[in-house]
């Protein structure tokens, strides 16, 4: 069983390192399991990956759902901060313990900030026609409607029409990787990084 939770993980981290969700089917096919071998080793490749921090997402028609019912899975980074420790990997670290700050999500661009404020402040929804008029305003060296339209491919923005206007809200990957999101934080780390 540790030969398949091993092949399992580098299926999952090779997908990961492209944006891709791992889907199930090729799993099955690729280690040979049936559907309740599959369960077991899922479940202990989930386990596994607690163990360095990660977390695995399920997701099923664009949506969360539990391991077990999940058509593609997701690597993020494991952030309850109450059950794991932090630990400084290198000076360069932004994850130190011992009462400093935690700040997460150090690697996302700025301009990816940026359009998550824009659509919390507007309640989490907004038309992509007013997305873009507020990203055309920003002073960002990026073409942001590119920008855009690159978080929809990485699956942090789902668009989808409603009364013939498309609109914008936040897709699986964001609701996984931010479970808290905290927009005064981002707003901050915002600020400080444009010095």
């Amino acid at each position: 069983m540790d030969v398949h939770v091993g092949k399992t993980i580098k299926i999952l981290i090779g997908c990961h390192t492209k944006n891709m969700c791992a889907v199930k089917r090729s799993i099955l096919t690729l280690l040979k399991l049936d559907r309740n071998e599959f369960t077991t080793v899922i479940k202990a490749v989930q386990n596994k990956l607690k163990e360095y921090e990660m977390r695995l997402i399920g997701i099923t028609k664009n949506e969360i759902v539990p391991i077990e019912n999940a058509e593609k899975f997701f690597i993020t980074k494991y952030y309850n901060i109450n059950e794991i420790k932090r630990r400084r990997i290198s000076d360069l670290d932004e994850n130190r313990g011992n009462d400093a700050t935690v700040k997460s999500a150090g690697a996302l661009l700025r301009e990816y900030h940026a359009v998550f404020v824009i659509i919390f402040l507007e309640s989490g929804i907004i038309t992509l026609d007013r997305l873009l008029y507020f990203v055309r305003k920003l002073k960002f060296g990026a073409n942001m409607e590119d920008v855009v339209y690159q978080m929809k491919r990485m699956h942090y923005l789902m668009f989808f029409k409603r009364d013939d206007i498309m609109v914008v809200t936040y897709d699986w990957r964001f609701n996984a990787e931010f479970p808290h999101y905290n927009p005064a934080l981002a707003l901050e780390n915002f600020c400080t990084n444009l010095e």
